[in-house]
């Protein structure tokens, strides 16, 4: 269907499902999990297992990151290098899509309480 190329970095529940997405639409897509199971229950014609996360970014097109915290993020680019920014090609004219992780904050208070 297209030229571009996906890379999926964290493929549990969430990530997953968002694969599946992509290649069903007719992205290839590279995936790294660090439970390499969890990687290889996605692979398909259109979806490759790579070892690491650099492995699967270095072709890239647009790069997603799925990880649980931000330290799950931490420990990847400790491990891995960081991948979305160093080996993804830009998108476009230059456009990087990025998946922000945070981890959950409190909602700021929204007014007095009633009753």
């Amino acid at each position: 269907m297209t030229d571009l190329r996906v890379a999926f970095i964290g493929t549990g529940r969430m990530g997953a499902a968002m694969v599946r997405r992509i290649s069903d639409a007719g992205f290839p897509v590279s995936v790294y999990n660090r439970t390499r199971a969890k990687a290889e229950a996605l692979a398909s014609a259109k979806v490759s297992v790579a070892a690491t996360a650099r492995e699967a970014a270095a072709a890239a097109d647009v790069v997603l990151v799925s990880l649980a915290d931000d330290e799950a993020v931490r420990r990847t680019r400790a491990r891995h290098g960081q991948p979305s920014r160093r080996a993804a090609r830009p998108v476009g004219d230059g456009q990087r899509v990025d998946q922000p992780v945070r981890e959950p904050q409190p909602a700021p208070p929204h007014g007095p309480r009633v009753g």
